[in-house]
Protein backbone atom coordinates (compact mmCIF):
# COMPACT_ATOMS: atom_id res chain seq x y z
CA UNK A 1 0.00 0.00 0.00
CA UNK A 2 1.61 3.65 -0.94
CA UNK A 3 1.54 6.21 1.67
CA UNK A 4 -0.66 9.22 1.24
CA UNK A 5 2.56 11.64 1.43
CA UNK A 6 2.30 15.56 2.87
CA UNK A 7 5.32 17.62 2.27
CA UNK A 8 6.56 20.69 4.19
CA UNK A 9 5.83 22.96 1.64
CA UNK A 10 1.94 21.48 1.29
CA UNK A 11 1.61 21.32 4.98
CA UNK A 12 2.74 25.15 5.30
CA UNK A 13 0.22 26.30 2.55
CA UNK A 14 -2.45 24.46 4.59
CA UNK A 15 -1.25 26.14 8.11
CA UNK A 16 -1.89 29.72 6.42
CA UNK A 17 -4.38 29.02 4.99
CA UNK A 18 -6.03 28.32 8.31
CA UNK A 19 -4.64 31.73 9.77
CA UNK A 20 -5.43 33.36 7.21
CA UNK A 21 -9.11 34.76 8.63
CA UNK A 22 -7.29 35.90 11.71
CA UNK A 23 -5.14 39.38 10.86
CA UNK A 24 -6.66 41.87 12.85
CA UNK A 25 -4.03 44.60 11.77
CA UNK A 26 -5.86 48.38 13.80
CA UNK A 27 -2.62 50.07 14.25
CA UNK A 28 -3.24 53.36 12.41
CA UNK A 29 -1.27 56.01 12.56
CA UNK A 30 0.81 54.10 15.43
CA UNK A 31 3.42 53.31 12.95
CA UNK A 32 3.73 56.85 12.29
CA UNK A 33 4.47 57.49 16.41
CA UNK A 34 7.10 54.38 16.19
CA UNK A 35 8.65 55.47 12.90
CA UNK A 36 9.77 58.73 14.80
CA UNK A 37 11.92 56.60 17.44
CA UNK A 38 14.59 56.17 15.31
CA UNK A 39 16.39 59.17 15.83
CA UNK A 40 16.57 57.42 19.66
CA UNK A 41 18.49 54.55 17.75
CA UNK A 42 22.05 54.15 18.84
CA UNK A 43 21.73 51.46 16.12
CA UNK A 44 19.16 51.98 13.59
CA UNK A 45 18.23 49.05 11.50
CA UNK A 46 15.54 47.74 9.56
CA UNK A 47 11.77 46.97 10.92
CA UNK A 48 8.99 45.24 10.39
CA UNK A 49 6.60 45.66 6.53
CA UNK A 50 3.06 45.42 6.70
CA UNK A 51 2.77 41.88 5.29
CA UNK A 52 5.57 41.13 8.22
CA UNK A 53 2.91 42.43 10.62
CA UNK A 54 0.13 40.89 8.90
CA UNK A 55 1.98 37.49 9.59
CA UNK A 56 2.43 38.07 13.11
CA UNK A 57 -0.78 38.82 14.06
CA UNK A 58 -1.87 36.15 12.13
CA UNK A 59 -0.13 34.17 14.16
CA UNK A 60 -0.63 35.47 17.60
CA UNK A 61 -4.31 36.26 17.38
CA UNK A 62 -5.00 32.69 16.18
CA UNK A 63 -2.95 30.67 19.15
CA UNK A 64 -3.37 33.54 21.42
CA UNK A 65 -0.24 33.07 24.06
CA UNK A 66 -0.57 34.84 27.32
CA UNK A 67 3.29 35.18 27.40
CA UNK A 68 5.67 36.22 24.97
CA UNK A 69 9.07 36.68 24.52
CA UNK A 70 10.65 38.63 21.97
CA UNK A 71 14.44 39.09 20.54
CA UNK A 72 14.44 42.40 19.50
CA UNK A 73 12.58 45.19 20.21
CA UNK A 74 13.80 48.39 18.11
CA UNK A 75 11.31 50.72 17.35
CA UNK A 76 8.45 48.26 18.73
CA UNK A 77 6.62 47.43 15.89
CA UNK A 78 5.98 43.88 16.02
CA UNK A 79 5.64 44.39 20.12
CA UNK A 80 2.85 46.69 19.63
CA UNK A 81 1.33 44.28 16.47
CA UNK A 82 1.26 41.34 18.88
CA UNK A 83 -0.09 43.58 21.64
CA UNK A 84 -3.09 44.43 19.95
CA UNK A 85 -4.15 41.02 19.27
CA UNK A 86 -3.58 39.38 22.57
CA UNK A 87 -6.01 38.61 25.16
CA UNK A 88 -6.57 40.66 28.29
CA UNK A 89 -3.90 39.70 31.09
CA UNK A 90 -0.51 39.17 28.40
CA UNK A 91 2.68 40.06 29.06
CA UNK A 92 4.89 40.56 26.48
CA UNK A 93 8.86 40.31 27.65
CA UNK A 94 11.12 42.07 24.64
CA UNK A 95 14.92 43.21 24.46
CA UNK A 96 17.36 44.68 22.32
CA UNK A 97 21.03 44.33 23.06
CA UNK A 98 21.49 47.35 20.84
CA UNK A 99 19.09 50.31 22.11
CA UNK A 100 17.48 51.40 25.03
CA UNK A 101 13.74 53.46 23.21
CA UNK A 102 11.28 53.71 25.37
CA UNK A 103 8.18 52.12 24.06
CA UNK A 104 4.69 54.15 24.67
CA UNK A 105 1.79 52.56 25.62
CA UNK A 106 0.69 49.89 23.45
CA UNK A 107 -2.35 48.63 25.48
CA UNK A 108 -4.12 48.79 29.11
CA UNK A 109 -5.14 44.78 29.20
CA UNK A 110 -1.50 43.45 27.79
CA UNK A 111 1.65 44.02 29.84
CA UNK A 112 5.18 45.22 27.93
CA UNK A 113 8.42 44.29 30.00
CA UNK A 114 11.34 45.93 28.45
CA UNK A 115 15.30 44.56 29.03
CA UNK A 116 17.03 47.43 26.75
CA UNK A 117 20.94 46.64 26.42
CA UNK A 118 20.26 43.04 27.34
CA UNK A 119 20.87 39.85 24.85
CA UNK A 120 18.15 37.13 24.76
CA UNK A 121 20.34 35.26 27.04
CA UNK A 122 19.97 37.87 29.90
CA UNK A 123 16.36 38.14 29.42
CA UNK A 124 16.08 34.39 29.37
CA UNK A 125 18.03 34.05 32.48
CA UNK A 126 15.83 36.53 34.07
CA UNK A 127 12.56 34.66 32.97
CA UNK A 128 13.98 31.64 34.33
CA UNK A 129 14.58 32.70 37.74
CA UNK A 130 11.13 34.18 37.89
CA UNK A 131 9.90 30.86 37.48
CA UNK A 132 8.29 32.36 33.16
CA UNK A 133 6.77 29.50 31.55
CA UNK A 134 6.40 31.07 27.74
CA UNK A 135 3.87 30.43 25.40
CA UNK A 136 5.20 32.22 22.13
CA UNK A 137 8.88 33.08 21.53
CA UNK A 138 9.01 35.87 18.52
CA UNK A 139 12.82 35.67 17.04
CA UNK A 140 13.87 38.42 15.33
CA UNK A 141 17.84 38.43 16.74
CA UNK A 142 20.28 35.49 16.23
CA UNK A 143 19.72 33.31 18.79
CA UNK A 144 22.92 32.65 21.08
CA UNK A 145 24.94 29.59 21.89
CA UNK A 146 23.84 29.30 25.90
CA UNK A 147 19.97 30.41 24.87
CA UNK A 148 18.73 26.79 23.67
CA UNK A 149 19.12 25.56 27.25
CA UNK A 150 17.63 28.13 28.52
CA UNK A 151 14.66 28.10 26.45
CA UNK A 152 13.94 24.56 27.37
CA UNK A 153 13.22 25.70 30.78
CA UNK A 154 11.11 28.44 29.70
CA UNK A 155 9.09 26.33 27.20
CA UNK A 156 6.19 24.04 27.53
CA UNK A 157 4.75 21.07 25.27
CA UNK A 158 2.43 23.63 23.41
CA UNK A 159 4.58 26.41 23.12
CA UNK A 160 5.09 27.95 19.28
CA UNK A 161 8.47 29.53 17.95
CA UNK A 162 8.60 32.39 15.67
CA UNK A 163 11.02 33.43 13.51
CA UNK A 164 11.37 36.51 11.30
CA UNK A 165 13.91 36.38 8.08
CA UNK A 166 13.50 33.18 7.31
CA UNK A 167 15.15 33.47 3.65
CA UNK A 168 18.28 32.15 2.10
CA UNK A 169 20.74 32.80 4.52
CA UNK A 170 19.17 34.68 6.87
CA UNK A 171 19.68 34.86 10.53
CA UNK A 172 15.66 33.74 10.72
CA UNK A 173 16.99 30.06 8.76
CA UNK A 174 20.09 29.63 11.15
CA UNK A 175 17.61 30.19 14.02
CA UNK A 176 14.89 27.88 13.11
CA UNK A 177 17.70 25.13 12.61
CA UNK A 178 19.48 25.67 15.91
CA UNK A 179 16.41 25.48 17.51
CA UNK A 180 15.08 21.97 15.47
CA UNK A 181 18.24 20.56 16.79
CA UNK A 182 18.00 21.63 20.21
CA UNK A 183 14.62 20.99 20.80
CA UNK A 184 13.93 17.83 19.10
CA UNK A 185 12.78 18.10 15.07
CA UNK A 186 10.09 14.97 16.21
CA UNK A 187 8.22 17.33 18.33
CA UNK A 188 8.59 19.95 16.03
CA UNK A 189 7.13 20.97 12.69
CA UNK A 190 8.83 23.71 10.51
CA UNK A 191 6.32 25.93 8.86
CA UNK A 192 7.86 27.98 5.79
CA UNK A 193 6.75 31.34 5.35
CA UNK A 194 4.05 32.03 2.70
CA UNK A 195 5.35 33.00 -0.87
CA UNK A 196 7.24 36.06 -0.57
CA UNK A 197 7.19 36.15 2.83
CA UNK A 198 9.68 35.82 5.65
CA UNK A 199 7.91 34.69 8.74
CA UNK A 200 8.34 30.93 9.55
CA UNK A 201 7.11 29.19 12.29
CA UNK A 202 7.98 26.05 14.45
CA UNK A 203 4.45 24.61 15.55
CA UNK A 204 4.61 21.75 18.65
CA UNK A 205 3.10 18.69 16.76
CA UNK A 206 0.28 19.25 19.85
CA UNK A 207 -0.63 21.91 18.21
CA UNK A 208 -1.25 20.02 14.88
CA UNK A 209 -4.70 18.26 14.58
CA UNK A 210 -6.60 16.50 12.06
CA UNK A 211 -10.74 16.88 12.69
CA UNK A 212 -13.81 15.29 11.37
CA UNK A 213 -14.73 18.37 9.36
Amino acid sequence: MNPITIDRVMLSEMVWRRLRSKSINGLGGLFDELDGLRDRADYNTGSLDRQDIADLQEIVSHFQPVTVAEIGTFIGRSTAAMAKVMQDGGMIHTCDVSNDIKLPLFSNAVGVCQYPKQTSTQMFQSLVGSGTRVDLFYIDGRLAADDVPLIKKLMHDRTVFVADDFVGIEKGVANAMNLLAGLGAPFYTLIYPRLMRKTAMLVPNTLLQFTAQ
